[in-house]
């Protein structure tokens, strides 16, 4: 009996090592070496913790050099990884619900140091104010790696679109993840995602659609043609078989395209997801 208890305390630890694994060197070579026309996006994972420890944010920096490694390793005329991204949540960089404005400067300076582009992923509700001022007080410092991922899942996203493009920044649209959206039909997501993404494309300026919706894709390829290929398309590393399987019968060549792959420890960040993320539809989504 005692085999046996030792036998599932040793498979429940090797489950707890795996979920809670960082940013792998090696994963990201071999995505490297099987898509080669691919650039990378990572993008640290929320855990269900109310502050974030200095060691959270020095990790970051760890990531920035690991990307940049990558980048003089790895980099050849056949691919485009000469830019990496990171994409953040502002929660990372507060403390008592307070944001440290100088560490996340001083974090995005010396990412802009290795060309490395550092994005705002979208927030709470409560905190989409501050975190598009934030993001333009940042540009108007004078950094230009930076994004922000605007949902179409909320009822103002023209005019936060229209902001971020009126100020020259970059936007990473997507339909929404978590549960705090207040647009609720997925139609009208759908319909706020593409007229917004036409905006974008008109700009003749680079931002990146996150989206596994090759209809909205192939409306916008069909309209603006090579256009399109100044616009970063990214996916969901987790979606490879799809992503793939859509691409090879897609009738255009998506040329600016990206793998997006969270990292950190998965078993806090599900109790963060239970919290934030709206279950039900994700699966109405999927499935029905």
């Amino acid at each position: 009996m005692n085999i046996y208890i030792f036998a599932l305390l040793v498979i429940i630890l090797i489950i707890i090592i795996y979920y809670n694994s960082d940013i792998s060197y090696k994963e990201i070579i071999n995505d490297i070496h099987e898509h080669p026309d691919f650039k990378y996006t990572v993008g640290p994972l929320p855990y269900f913790i109310d502050d974030y420890n200095n060691s959270e944010v020095i990790r970051f920096y760890g990531f920035v050099d690991l990307l940049n490694t990558i980048k003089k390793n790895e980099y050849t005329k056949n691919n485009l990884y000469a830019q990496n991204k990171i994409s953040i949540k502002l929660d990372f960089f507060k403390k008592n619900g307070i944001l440290d404005f100088d560490k996340l400067k001083n974090f995005v300076e010396y990412a802009n140091t290795f060309n490395i582009m550092v994005g705002f992923s979208s927030m709470g509700r409560d905190d989409r104010i501050d975190e598009l001022n934030t993001y333009l007080k940042l540009t108007h410092h004078g950094y230009n790696n930076l994004f922000i991922t605007l949902a179409t899942y909320h009822s103002d996203i023209d005019q936060r679109v229209d902001t971020v493009l009126k100020h020259n920044g970059t936007i990473r649209l997507v339909k929404g993840w978590y549960k705090d959206g207040d647009v609720r039909d997925w139609h009208t997501v759908s319909e706020n995602y593409l007229r917004n993404a036409k905006k974008m494309v008109k700009s003749g300026k680079f931002h990146m659609l996150a989206t596994h919706d090759f209809d909205i894709l192939k409306n916008l390829y069909d309209m603006f043609g090579d256009k399109m290929n100044i616009i970063e398309i990214i996916f969901f590393r987790f979606n490879k078989e799809f992503i793939t399987g859509q691409i090879a019968t897609f009738p255009y060549v998506i040329r600016n395209k990206s793998f997006y792959k969270p990292y950190g420890k998965m078993s806090l960040s599900f109790l963060y997801s239970l919290k934030k993320m709206d279950i039900w539809r994700e699966i109405k989504r999927r499935y029905f």
